[in-house]
This record gives structure tokens, C-alpha cells and sequence, in this order.
């Protein structure tokens, strides 16, 4: 079970609410092992509610290896940020978080990637067969040029690029000035 703390009674059954819908997120059976990973997490963690604290200043979550800190109990919002911050906790980048919360909660709760997301996604990625502009991360890969993710799946460790999941995305096109280099 879950540790809660610093919760309510009403943000506790929030947060399982929460969990219980992404959980079976169809979207999420694409990325290997990412549902069984996200369950067993979400029974291993400490979840402390934040809201209003200056911790969350900003903020709608944030992950460490202590704790997943939620700051936002919008019911619109708050299964996209969990789903958000547990892919963080299952060793993916800023990108895999961003691109599995799109997947999963476009159009219902879903955020598009700002600020310093591109720098993110750049610095914490690798390249895809020697171009700098499609990026490999641990559940996708990313062409940041024209805003295409793929699941990453995996030959013998080598990344290959598996079903496309977002097309030509606006919201996924590095703005000029931040291009990947």
C-alpha cells in the first residue's frame, strides 16, 4: 500500500481515484513493462500532498527518490500528473513522462511541454543512430524536428523505433531556438 503524507482523507481518495483510472490505460500496455512498474511503485512510494505549501511553488508535481510530491488536486489535472511523475519514478526522462502523459491524457488533463521541458529532453536523451535530432529515451524515441514519438522497443539493447504514438505533434517541434545539438 501506498504511504500518504501530509494528505486528507478527501485527497487520499483522490489519488486512488486517480491511480485506479490510469492504471488501466489502455495507452499504457505499448511501453514494456510500464504498467507492472507504475503498479508496483505506486505501492512502494510515499505521496505527499502539497498543495498550497511553498514546496510547490510552480509546480503541479515532482519526484525524488524520498517521495512524488503533488501539488494539484484539479480533478481535470490530477491523473495526467501522477501518471506524470510515476513514469519519472520508473526511470523515465522529462521526454518519456511528457510523451506517456500526452499518450494517455490528450485533450483530458494533458499539458504540453514548456520552458525548460526542451532543454530536458535534449540533455537527458541520447541520439538515434547518429541523428542529433531524434532522441532516445527509456521508453520512446523522439524525432524533435517533426514532433513524432515512437515506443522504444528494444533488439537485443539496440532502440528501435516501435509504434508511432504521436504524429507530427505541434507540441512536440523544438522551438528554433532550442533545437537539439
Amino acid at each position: 500500500m501506498p504511504v500518504f503524507d501530509k494528505c486528507t482523507k478527501t485527497q487520499i481518495d483522490q489519488l486512488t481515484s486517480a491511480f485506479n483510472a490510469l492504471i488501466d490505460r489502455p495507452a499504457l500496455t505499448q511501453f514494456d513493462n510500464l504498467r507492472e512498474s507504475i503498479r508496483d511503485r505506486w505501492n512502494t512510494r510515499k505521496f505527499v500532498c502539497g498543495a498550497g505549501t511553498g514546496e510547490c511553488s510552480g509546480l503541479d508535481g515532482a519526484q525524488n527518490s524520498e517521495r512524488i510530491l503533488i501539488c494539484t488536486f484539479d480533478t481535470r489535472r490530477l491523473a495526467a500528473v501522477l501518471l506524470h511523475e510515476l513514469v519519472h519514478d520508473c526511470g523515465g526522462s522529462e521526454l518519456d513522462s511528457e510523451a506517456i502523459e500526452y499518450t494517455c491524457y490528450v485533450g483530458n488533463g494533458s499539458q504540453p511541454p514548456n520552458g525548460d521541458d526542451w532543454y530536458k529532453f535534449c540533455k537527458h536523451t541520447k541520439e538515434f543512430e547518429g541523428n542529433k535530432h531524434i532522441r532516445v529515451a527509456k521508453f520512446v524515441i523522439w524525432n524533435s524536428t517533426t514532433g513524432d514519438v515512437w515506443v522504444r522497443n528494444n533488439n537485443g539493447g539496440k532502440p528501435e523505433k516501435g509504434t508511432l504514438i504521436i504524429d507530427k505533434s505541434r507540441f512536440f517541434i523544438v522551438p528554433s531556438s532550442q533545437k537539439c545539438s
